[in-house]
């Protein structure tokens, strides 16, 4: 029963979602702010609940679903009332949907199965244990995506109508928006990888601080992860879905290879706790680099030129003097995480690497978009 109820929320989950999308889209988000503060209040209070009166663990299963389904109560007026969106049966319209959409049902089952599929071989390759500091490097790492709605809600919306306008202009809004990506994403995983050791402990507690080797790995691929979603609505824009399908299909099938081959290594190599979970973290980034490249490759030139080459290795060195700080301060603690901080804000600012004429347009760009509607 749990499970067909997790799988009706799954579905709430998805349609929820796209609503949300539309109303990202449209800039019209107060409805859904009610809708998210609301879901996360009914999800939060219903755990707590369960958990304090029952050992009935599958009961868990409700919280989610009810929260779902609240915000779908909330979330179908507002989409009518805000973006006039109606519901109409149409079967012929309906098979072209389903039809059009197949190469994103693949490439999504592909991406969701990748991610199940590396817990699952790592219990298989290491001990048990190296799976629970694993798990919790990945939670912790995840904190490093906080930002990735911004692509599909913000970034999405202006390369669809940049397309339909001129090629050159899309490219050069895919291209600042790459910048944007290195820029932002750089300094959030650099905090989580640099104090991988302080994070774990402060989230998971000392008994987990194995796994901050891994994390210090793994924080940094979400700028590849960061990317290669920008790279991939890029493509799908362009009417290339299949190309990114494939591509996250290869992904999948060269996971449990490299896996295969670096979980065990890195395990011999570092011989210590948690070198199970490095070994998974750096298959973790290897595909994310090859994904990227290909996506790359896929769009040809014009989605990275010499200003993004100029722009990634002003953000680099920026990173590396950071690195250089955080090693001198070795004695200082969690604190010296600070001074990286702001040696990074100073360098990259000082190098170019930040640009506030960059940061003018964007928001320009924004507001054009909010006060043509779209």
């Amino acid at each position: 029963i749990a499970g067909v109820v997790f799988a009706v929320t799954q579905a709430l989950i998805v349609t929820n979602a796209s609503l949300a999308a539309l109303l990202q889209a449209s800039t019209r988000v107060s409805g859904l702010a009610i809708a998210n503060v609301v879901t996360q209040l009914v999800w939060g209070a219903g755990v707590i609940g369960i958990v304090t009166v029952t050992n009935r663990y599958y009961l868990l299963a409700l919280p989610l679903f009810v929260g779902e389904v609240i915000k779908s109560m909330i979330l179908w007026p507002t989409v009518r009332r805000e973006i006039g969106l109606r519901l109409e049966w149409n079967p012929k319209a309906t098979k072209l949907v389903l039809v059009t959409c197949l190469p994103f049902f693949v490439n999504t089952i592909s991406y969701t199965t990748g991610g199940k599929l590396d817990i699952m071989l790592l219990k298989e390759l290491a001990d048990p244990v190296e799976v629970g500091f694993y798990a919790a490097a990945q939670n912790i790492a995840s904190l490093a995506m906080l930002l990735a709605p911004l692509e599909a809600w913000v970034i999405t919306p202006l390369l669809t109508r940049a397309i339909k306008r001129d090629e050159n202009e899309f490219f050069l809004i895919l291209r600042r928006a790459i910048e944007g990506v290195l820029v932002v994403a750089l300094p959030a995983t650099m905090m989580l990888s640099f104090g991988a050791d302080f994070w774990m402990r402060l989230a998971c507690g000392p008994q987990f601080l194995p796994g901050a080797a891994s994390l210090q790995q793994l924080a940094p691929s979400s700028v590849f992860t960061y990317a290669a979603v920008l790279l991939a609505t890029a493509l799908i824009i362009q009417k290339r879905a299949w190309t990114v399908t494939l591509i996250s299909l290869s992904r999948v099938a060269l996971q449990p290879v490299l896996m295969y081959v670096l979980v065990p290594y890195t395990a011999r190599l570092l011989h210590r706790p948690g070198a199970s979970g490095v070994g998974d973290a750096l298959v973790f980034t290897i595909l994310e680099v090859y994904v990227c490249i290909a996506f790359l490759i896929a769009l040809g030139r014009k989605a990275f030129d010499r200003r993004s080459a100029t722009t990634l290795f002003k953000s680099l060195a920026a990173l590396g003097a950071s690195y250089a700080v955080h090693r001198a301060l070795a004695d200082a603690g969690p604190i010296r995480l600070l001074a990286d901080a702001g040696v990074y804000a100073v360098v990259a600012l000082a190098l170019g690497a930040v640009r506030l004429a960059d940061i003018k347009w964007v928001l320009q760009t924004v507001r054009n978009r909010r006060r043509d509607g779209v």
